[in-house]
């Protein structure tokens, strides 16, 4: 049996209270998250350490939100051109507002359901 006495509170607590986990997975990006639910739904526990960003950084700051303003830009673009289209040309504005809430919509709803997807592989490991 090894001694404690040189060893810090935090290895000690380490060893007393530890969880056991069949795979640890480092950053949640999509491949990590599909590995997780993948190995959970097989019934081995896993971990997956995150800092920031539930799903990593394309569903929160970088592919997808950046797509959903592109998509408004394009539709404004189209309602300039309308007469291209024949269709009446009318004024309208763009509500910066109201895109920048509707990619915030889209993000929370991503990370909803990355929540639900991690909560149900935790599920199928109590069943």
């Amino acid at each position: 049996m090894k001694s404690t006495k040189n060893t810090s509170s935090a290895q000690s607590l380490k060893q007393t209270d530890s969880e056991a986990y069949d795979l640890v997975i480092l950053g949640g990006g999509t491949g990590s998250t599909i590995a997780a639910w993948t190995f959970a739904k097989q019934g081995q526990r896993v971990a997956v350490i995150e800092r920031q960003y539930v799903g990593g950084s394309c569903p929160n700051i970088a592919c997808l939100p950046s797509k959903n303003i592109l998509h408004s830009a394009k539709v404004a673009s189209y309602f300039r051109r309308s007469a291209e289209f024949g269709i009446a040309k009318r004024d309208f504005t763009v509500d910066m507002r109201a895109v920048r809430e509707r990619k915030r919509r889209m993000v929370s709803s991503w990370n909803d359901t990355y929540l639900d997807n991690y909560r149900y592989s935790a599920l199928l490991l109590e069943i």
